[in-house]
Order: C-alpha cells, then sequence, then structure tokens
C-alpha cells in the first residue's frame, strides 16, 4: 500500500523530493522547472536514468563532506517561508523519506508478477558480497567502504 495511487506516482514523488532537497543543499531555489523534470519521465526507463542521475550527484556531494560540515545551516525554500535546518538533518530526513517511499513501492510491486527489488541493507563487514553488485553499479567497490 502507498500513499500514491500508482508506482509512477510515488516513483516520481521520490524524484521531485530528492531534486528539492538536493538543491537546497546545493543552495539553489525551488523552481517549477524541477516538476516538470520529473513529469518528463514518461517511461520507467526515463525514471530509472534520472534517479541513478540524482543518486549518483547525492553520493558525490556527500563523499566530500567532513564532519562539521554536518552542522552547516541549509535553507529550504517552501511557499512563503524558509526553513532552516542542519545539513545533518536534511540528510537525515531525506534519506528516512527515500526509504520509507521505496518501501512502499516494494510492497506494491510484491502484490504483482514483477518482483520486487533488493531493499536490505548489507552494511555489516560480512555483507561484503552481497552488496558488490550494487555497488558496482555506482562505480565503486568495496575499497571506497573502507578509506
Amino acid at each position: 500500500m502507498s500513499f500514491f495511487p500508482s508506482l509512477r506516482e510515488t516513483l516520481a514523488h521520490v524524484l521531485l523530493v530528492d531534486e528539492f532537497y538536493l538543491m537546497a543543499m546545493e543552495g539553489g531555489v525551488w523552481t517549477d522547472a524541477l516538476e516538470a523534470g520529473v513529469d518528463a519521465c514518461a517511461t520507467p526507463d526515463d525514471w530509472l536514468a534520472a534517479q541513478e542521475k540524482l543518486d549518483l550527484r547525492l553520493l558525490d556531494r556527500a563523499e566530500v563532506l567532513v564532519p562539521q560540515d554536518l552542522a552547516t545551516i541549509v535553507q529550504i525554500h517552501r511557499p512563503g517561508r524558509v526553513q532552516l535546518e542542519t545539513l545533518g538533518d536534511t540528510l537525515l530526513h531525506l534519506f528516512l523519506h527515500d526509504q520509507h517511499h521505496r518501501g512502499q513501492v516494494h510492497a506494491m510491486l510484491a502484490g504483482t508478477a514483477v518482483p520486487p527489488p533488493q531493499l536490505d541493507e548489507f552494511i555489516m563487514a560480512d555483507d561484503a558480497a552481497a552488496r558488490a553488485q550494487d555497488l558496482a553499479s555506482l562505480g565503486r567497490d568495496e575499497r571506497w567502504i573502507l578509506r
């Protein structure tokens, strides 16, 4: 079950919110063009390409952070106000938001003939083999985790 009535709408929401928060973390301001970019994802392949691009952009941004960066204030421009949050809280919110809705997509797919993607969190040292393919799809490997 999902808050949104379809897989497409749920995935479009994830993509739009990812872009919104990443744009705020980069010092940008919301424009209607962001939503138009999501609406342009007409096929699952279009969505996947857009989501992978955003995921890599977020990963590249996160890789250069140092602990003190997490206290940096992010200005989140909302209608009629500017919300001020730390970068750490903004990232945590974004990751939990994605986990929440991607879990809904997983549940929606579980009721179809389409097998849901793997969503387990392979973060333990013994999970290296289980995460190898996901890391490779990001252009990374186990050395990246251990650095």
